[in-house]
């Protein structure tokens, strides 16, 4: 059929994720530090599980703000883990643009209490600088 949208339509993005696994929010920035935001900074959200290093992290480059963000399956850092369970969830923006541990004069910003995979308005406000 003309315009048809079939199995094929050329496409090669994977589905959205349908079983609610993943989680969304909206990330702004305290009105004290919108000028230390720099055109080619990198923002950085990230999910931990209870201890232990970043276990999902999505980079976005010259971010606009507010940004609404979407953590999922895709971004999980290791290979064969699965995005479920309870996470805390935190943003930072980067001068430098690097991943690893934050440096001086980044901003960051933590949502208040863990959330569950399939959170929804798990907003952020990056409010301090490293």
């Amino acid at each position: 059929p003309p315009g048809g949208a079939g199995p094929s339509a050329g496409t090669s993005r994977p589905p959205p994720a349908s079983d609610g696994a993943e989680i969304t929010g909206t990330i702004t920035v305290a009105k004290d530090l919108t000028g230390r935001i720099q055109d080619g900074s990198v923002l950085f959200v990230i999910a931990h599980k209870a201890a232990g290093p970043p276990f999902a992290v999505k980079r976005i480059v010259s971010p606009r703000f507010p940004f609404a963000y979407r953590l999922g399956p895709e971004d999980v850092m290791m290979a064969g883990s699965t995005f479920d369970g309870e996470v805390r969830v935190s943003a930072r923006v980067s001068r430098t643009g690097t991943a690893g541990p934050a440096q001086p004069g980044d901003l960051e910003g933590e949502h208040a209490a863990p959330v569950r995979v399939g959170g929804r308005a798990v907003d952020i406000v990056i409010s301090q600088v490293r």
